[in-house]
């Protein structure tokens, strides 16, 4: 009875309030709220990271982050469909997007042999000057997702973002590693020993994540970090 009586409720705000693709502007089906249509959806460039133990990320990552797992769902170029998704969940209100991208992430990463001793998924904080702005972390709800089909506890109590440094969209590489030194500390070293996994919407030259990282290690040295990311830029 209840699973007929939200089939229903889906079915009638799908057809109160129609629901658009994000990449074509067609009119789809409202039940769940998709987001993009079935011809768009097919033409997502996914990664196949979840295959490999050296991808583009622990490439980008060698170095700075000792890494067990690296892995991105998609593959993120501007003016894309996966543009398209990225801006829309992070500011156009759709937190619900990134965590059903986070659902449907976690249907690779479970097959990842190395992702099984996993004790948390940790998401890379905002600082609460833009978390007052935008009203939620859309890596937190890209974590929600990946937690709930994992079964790993999403934890926010780790690693906070002490400083505000701004948008880190139009900026350079070495513009990006400059703007987030010294801008994260962990909060608690109760994963000491603990295999975590670090997550983000997008990678791009990988300074939030290698900073994040940090913080935690100095805190709890010999603390395991995987990486998860919706995007990955190119």
């Amino acid at each position: 009875m209840a699973k007929a009586l939200a089939d229903l409720k889906a079915s009638l705000e799908g057809l109160l309030f129609p629901q658009t693709c994000l990449s074509c502007e067609q009119t789809i089906d409202g039940t769940g709220r998709p987001f993009l249509c079935a011809g768009c959806l097919s033409e997502l460039p996914f990664t196949q990271h979840h295959l490999l133990i050296e991808n583009e990320i622990t490439d980008r990552l060698a170095g700075r982050i000792r890494l067990v797992f690296g892995g991105a769902l998609f593959y993120y170029q501007p003016d894309t469909p996966v543009q398209r998704m990225i801006h829309a969940l992070k500011y156009y209100q759709r937190p619900d997007l990134a965590e059903r991208l986070g659902q449907y992430h976690s249907t690779r990463l479970q097959s990842v042999e190395r992702l099984k001793d996993l004790s948390a998924i940790v998401p890379v904080p905002l600082h609460q000057k833009r978390l007052r702005e935008r009203g939620y972390n859309q890596a937190e709800y890209y974590g929600r997702g990946l937690a709930k089909e994992l079964g790993v506890p999403q934890r926010l109590d780790i690693i906070e973002r002490v400083s505000f440094a701004g948008s880190q969209t139009k900026r350079s590489s070495e513009e990006r590693l400059q703007n987030v030194r010294n801008v994260f500390q962990a909060m608690s070293r109760k994963l000491k020993g603990n295999h975590i996994l670090l997550i983000d919407d997008v990678l791009t030259t990988g300074a939030t994540l290698d900073l994040c990282a940090e913080a935690l290690t100095t805190a709890m040295p010999d603390l395991k970090i995987s990486v998860a990311t919706i995007g990955m830029a190119v």
